[in-house]
């Protein structure tokens, strides 16, 4: 948009065609509300969406702009996704000059708008500038570069901060996965280095007692030879085998950014069922063998004999992914939870090729009154001893 309005002749009319409706909403309907916040809403993209207003101000000339979506459009969708794409990335690039030109500042409205300011906005400016003055940890920057390499290497594009800081919020994840995954990024798990410069008998514990190693998330989820370890993610890998061929190269990028995660079908094309499983149990899975390690270490001091064995963390996996179903199952009651409930498409889709069901079981499952657990999950009916 802003390439069109400084390249076409500011006295002749102007008609845009984009394909982004968020786009076209903030410089048109939502301007006057942006501008009156100081685009606090949209800090990340700001600078962009200020220059934009502040170009098509200079025009002299009518200037219309219009949005397509998929349906309208006559290109290939893979074709308007790669465009999309490839001009966010140039907009976010930090090399490219989108700050504030001199010559355009007399058509831009800078700060939030005094008049008529509530004490909510201006406590939200108060904290974005206090923020903005906050020096950066070390811990969380390198954090946030591993998590923007994972998601780039399986999405093809990289995120930004704020969406990152966004996803750590996602309602797909349980409340205590976002709070192991916010606590992750900002290096807060007492673990390796933090103990490492304690003295005895605190210091033993920065490495690992089964690998000698020092612990970090990196160690503790992936290479660690503890059984929780190993089998969680063979267990992980088996159950997604009916719908996914190879099972992705995690690291621990992929788990504190997994709510970013994208798959794909045989097409190319993202699968919304596909993707949402694949978050569940990929987030679900590194959470159990952070809860089974720290029960080792701290709850049972290391004691091997007391460890859980290799069928207990199967049984707790296996539970963990049916709560998981039974969970979304209740979420589609539309009596009870209206407009919030989950869709029944989603859920069926998010489960399709997962579940062994009796063959007399219809395809909409959700409310049959029978038991469905996870492939591979049947466990023997009465209490176990």
């Amino acid at each position: 948009i802003i390439r069109a309005a400084e390249t076409v002749d500011p006295t002749r009319k102007l008609f845009i065609v984009t394909n982004s409706k968020s786009a076209v909403k903030k410089l048109t309907v939502l301007m006057r509300k942006n501008e009156d916040r100081g685009w606090m809403d949209h800090k990340e993209s700001a600078h962009i969406l200020r220059r934009a207003i502040a170009t098509l101000r200079r025009r002299c000339a009518m200037t219309t702009i219009a949005c397509a979506t998929k349906k309208h459009a006559r290109v290939e969708t893979t074709v308007m996704e790669r465009t999309a794409r490839c001009a966010r990335d140039a907009a976010y690039d930090a090399a490219t000059p989108w700050r504030q030109p001199p010559n355009l500042e007399i058509f831009d409205a800078p700060g939030a708008r005094l008049d008529g300011i509530t004490q909510k906005t201006a406590h939200t400016a108060i904290r974005l500038v206090r923020a903005s003055k906050t020096p950066a940890r070390r811990r969380t920057d390198e954090n946030i570069a591993k998590i923007k390499t994972a998601v780039r290497v399986q999405n093809e594009r990289t995120p930004t901060e704020s969406q990152i800081w966004t996803a750590t919020k996602a309602k797909l994840l349980a409340r205590n996965v976002r709070n192991f995954i916010w606590k992750g990024i900002h290096g807060g798990h007492k673990i390796g280095s933090y103990f490492a410069h304690m003295p005895a008998p605190w210091c033993d514990y920065a490495k690992c007692p089964l690998c000698g190693t020092s612990e970090d998330l990196q160690h503790i989820l992936f290479e660690c030879t503890s059984p929780e370890t190993t089998s969680i993610w063979q267990m992980a890998s088996a159950f997604m085998e009916p719908r996914m061929e190879r099972w992705p190269d995690l690291s621990v990028g992929s788990i504190l950014g997994c709510a970013l995660l994208d798959f794909r079908d045989e097409e190319g094309r993202t699968d919304d069922g596909l993707t949402r499983v694949m978050r569940i149990v990929i987030s679900e899975s590194a959470f159990l063998i952070w809860k089974i390690r720290c029960e080792r270490r701290i709850e049972h001091e290391d004691n091997l004999e007391k460890a859980p064995t290799v069928d207990e963390i199967t049984g707790r996996w296996h539970a963990t992914i049916n709560a998981r179903i039974s969970h979304d199952r209740h979420l589609t009651n539309k009596r009870r939870y209206k407009r919030k409930a989950l869709d029944e498409d989603l859920v069926l889709d998010t489960w399709e090729d997962l579940l062994e069901k009796p063959e007399e079981l219809p395809k909409n499952w959700i409310r049959h009154p029978g038991v469905l657990v996870g492939r591979g999950t049947t466990r023997p009916r009465g209490r176990e001893r």
